[in-house]
């Protein structure tokens, strides 16, 4: 008999509480070992360019607002239109659900937000569009973007 097959008859000869340990083992071990890293920007839907509008739901004057540009590969640049800072970012989701939002810019200023997407309607362009808030986790500050 080819040592394949007394392997085999072994695991049939198991209890059935043990086999179905085993493979619970063997499924949650396949998971884990193909489960995607915080490094997966692709499917993010914070990628793109974001225009802050307003703060505390008070709208922002056009030469205090700046614009975030999150880039696929876990980079960014906060456009300020007359200078550009980079930064990396990063996300996680909570247990419960909350994606949370970590971007640390070139000079090491380090900011964490609450992130919560709607999808809207802009009647300048006449079309439909996404807002993102963002809740400052240091200071309480919501903050409203619209995607362009």
């Amino acid at each position: 008999m080819l040592p394949q097959c007394r392997k085999l008859r072994f695991f049939m000869k198991m209890n059935i509480t043990k086999r179905f340990y085993l493979w619970m083992m063997a499924v949650v071990m396949a998971v884990a070992v193909s489960s995607c890293g915080e490094d997966d920007y692709e499917n993010s839907y914070i990628v793109g360019r974001w225009a802050l509008m307003t703060v505390n739901n008070v709208p922002v004057a056009e030469n205090n607002s700046f614009d975030y540009i999150f880039y696929d590969n876990g980079e960014g640049v906060r456009d300020y239109f007359t200078y550009k800072v980079p930064f990396v970012w990063s996300e996680s989701t909570s247990n419960m659900g909350a994606t949370y939002l970590y971007v640390e810019d070139y000079q090491g200023y380090q900011y964490s937000y609450i992130v919560r997407m709607e999808s809207g309607y802009d009647d300048f362009y006449n079309r439909p569009c996404w807002f993102m808030y963002l809740t400052d986790m240091d200071t309480g500050d919501l903050l409203m973007f619209q995607e362009y």
